[in-house]
């Protein structure tokens, strides 16, 4: 049986964006020192989308997509996903490591070394803010790379909940880096104990 969306007060939910307004603080810094040029991170929704809809998130779900897969552990469980496309993923390696690619799919360890980081330092500066916020626990696992289309790479981050919970908990960004577009969103999917467990934190911070 499965669990439908839980019932979230607008309180939490407000609670929910100023983690998510945090996280990006935190991740703009991290991601301004990376790159060594200011960046800019916004949060563009915090909600809780149906399975189905997620790949509707990052627009064409036949499209070919670099992602950073982190697995989160502790108090909170799930995976972060971090999406670039492959235009954006192209100019990062360019930005970082100060070589232009052809073909994504026969990067050198050493670009793809610097996607994963990408996705690293942002995710985990990200995370930190949650950490932060409610008190709780949390360790990532290294960076995984992949390449392949958008909707394979989201339905396997969520695949594993499928059969407990219709819905996940999407934190969505843009990435801004002097005058260029970023394209590129994190997500964070907690399973649906650890995003019970988020909600009563934030419960308890409330009362």
């Amino acid at each position: 049986m499965t669990m439908s969306i839980p019932a979230v007060s607008d309180r939490q939910m407000n609670e929910l964006r100023i983690i998510a307004a945090k996280g990006a603080e935190n991740a703009n810094l991290a991601f301004s020192r990376w790159l060594k040029e200011k960046a800019r991170l916004e949060i563009t929704d915090v909600s809780f989308v149906p399975f189905e809809d997620i790949v509707k998130n990052v627009g064409d779900a036949d499209r070919m997509v670099v992602s950073v897969l982190l697995r989160m552990n502790g108090d909170i469980e799930g995976n972060a996903v971090f999406v670039f496309s492959e235009e954006s993923a192209a100019y990062l390696i360019e930005k970082v490591g100060k070589k232009k690619v052809s073909k994504l799919s026969e990067l050198s360890t050493m670009n793809r070394s610097i996607l994963e980081e990408t996705g690293n330092i942002v995710g985990t500066a990200f995370l930190n803010s949650i950490v932060a916020h409610l008190d709780v626990s949390v360790s990532t696992s290294a960076p995984a790379f992949i390449y392949d289309y958008a909707a394979a790479i989201l339905e396997m981050a969520v695949m594993e909940y499928a059969p407990v919970s219709d819905y996940a908990l999407l934190f969505k960004t843009k990435f801004f880096e002097a005058n260029t577009k970023i394209d590129g969103y994190f997500f964070i999917l907690p399973s649906p104990e650890s995003l019970s467990s988020l909600l009563e934190k934030i419960e308890g911070r409330e009362s």
